[in-house]
């Protein structure tokens, strides 16, 4: 973990001077190079004698989130707090999953459709071969806006990004530049000034205008909550007033689902591509998974949400792929509460950011054994499990973040990463078009989340006898 404090406090002596903290003075380079973080941050991970975690459930979001120009703030944000439980939106719950169940079937049976369309084509040239980066997008893109809005955004459909989707990408990269910016700016002013010249903000208002078009047009309907979508869970889960009417902000809505919309995609998507790069340069692993896979269901309408989960091996790699390429680049922030705290035997003073960065803790020797190694067996049962990974801190791997605040919709995104893997597996054997692959991992960048060149893969059909 690392501490970053703002470039006037670095210089002072201060108790925070013997925690972990960016060599430069200054984070603009890593404007330049946005890849250098994570193995230097590994390799300073290795030299400290423990990492520094404090209690997500004590620890708020650092003030510095908000104080970006034109980042969105929650509205009514002490309100929502103040709530009562069961008056949160459940759209996440057991339930709300198994009403949902036939959205997610569609939107895979659509994306297994598309893939037997190109590994079946008779271009000599490009023989089943695609980019696995992009179609992962559009399945999970569409899937995350038909569960929202109760539409499909039209990716699988024709192919190719929605304009919405587009703009994420550029947010998400302009993201790190922002905090850079902002962080180590000295005005106000002079923050202003350089977020306009290189245009910090135009990919933030799409987001935003996006969001509210949509969110208007689904509560233009006659009846708002006549959809199993997120917007019907929300507009279920109004608050009461003292009058007894329910109310709602539509703008609190249209922040809670531009959060749902990029929340609930990229991530899974970038956790689906590097399984299946993972897959794909460890023959042995594939060649298991799908013997299970193929093993289990004699036909491929048997796969569904539920009985995907039923493949305990297909878990182990999910989980081990999420380690060894895990789907947020960046950390996750925590700021020290008011008062300090003593953080594994140190005292850190209020007001100090403390960071995990999760490449650096899922690839210490001091929480899994051979941490550079992809070796899905670490999470199988005992009986399965090499005795050198018994020591392994399970509890170090937090690809959905962590405390009271980690990620709500990381059920739904198990659930439709399982059935993905195992309808593809079923279908296909996946292997590299190309030795430009096998870098692939070592080639993406990491801005706030991964930035991923195309993944050119093969799928050969899975040929099987008729019965």
């Amino acid at each position: 973990m690392s501490s970053h404090l703002p470039p006037s406090l670095q210089p002072l002596p201060s108790p925070t001077s013997a925690l972990p903290r960016p060599s430069s003075p200054r984070g603009f380079p890593l404007l330049l190079r946005p890849h250098l973080p994570q193995r230097p941050l590994q390799r300073r991970h290795a030299q400290s004698p423990r990492a520094l975690r404090p209690d997500p459930a004590r620890s708020t979001q650092h003030p510095i989130l908000h104080r970006l120009r034109r980042l969105p703030r929650h509205p009514r944000s002490s309100q929502a707090r103040n709530r009562p439980k069961p008056h949160r939106p459940n759209g996440f719950s057991a339930k709300s999953m198994q009403e949902q169940e036939p959205v997610i079937r569609q939107h895979v049976d659509l994306f297994i459709s598309k893939l037997k369309d190109i590994a079946t084509s008779q271009h000599e040239d490009n023989l089943g071969t695609l980019d696995i980066v992009s179609w992962f997008n559009f399945v999970i893109f569409d899937l995350i806006g038909a569960l929202s809005f109760g539409e499909s955004l039209g990716c699988l459909e024709h192919s190719r990004l929605h304009p919405w989707v587009q703009a994420v990408f550029d947010a998400t990269n302009m993201y790190g530049k922002r905090m850079m910016v902002k962080w180590y700016s000295p005005s106000s002013i002079l923050t202003a000034w350089i977020g306009w010249i290189i245009g910090l903000s135009a990919p933030h208002s799409k987001q935003q205008d996006f969001a509210a078009r949509k969110v208007e047009k689904r509560l233009a309907m006659e009846d708002p909550a006549s959809r199993m979508d997120f917007v019907d869970a929300m507009y279920r889960a109004e608050f009461e007033g003292e009058d007894g009417l329910k109310k709602v902000l539509r703008e609190e809505i249209v922040f809670n689902m531009r959060l749902i919309m990029l929340a609930g995609s990229e991530s899974t998507a970038t956790a689906l591509t590097g399984t299946v790069f993972l897959l794909a340069t460890h023959g042995d692993v594939q060649r298991r998974l799908a013997g299970d896979v193929r093993g289990l269901f004699e036909r491929e309408g048997e796969i569904d949400i539920w009985s995907a989960q039923r493949v305990k091996y297909l878990g182990a790699v999910l989980s081990e792929a999420m380690r060894v390429l895990p789907p947020a680049s960046l950390s996750m922030p925590r700021f020290c509460q008011e008062g300090g705290d003593v953080i594994c035997g140190r005292w850190v003073p209020a007001g100090v950011t403390l960071e995990i960065w999760p490449m650096a803790v899922t690839h210490s020797s001091r929480n899994f054994a051979k941490p550079d190694e992809f070796i899905p067996e670490r999470w199988m049962d005992d009986g399965e499990r090499d005795p050198i990974f018994e020591n392994d801190k399970a509890e170090a791997l937090k690809p959905f973040s962590y405390g009271p605040r980690d990620c709500i919709g990381k059920s739904l995104a198990n659930v439709e990463m399982r059935l993905i893997l195992a309808r593809m597996l079923w279908n296909f054997d996946i292997s590299l078009a190309d030795e430009k692959g096998k870098t692939w991992a070592k080639d993406m960048l990491g801005w706030n989340l991964w930035l991923k060149y195309p993944l050119n893969v093969v799928l050969t059909p899975v040929r099987r006898g008729k019965k």
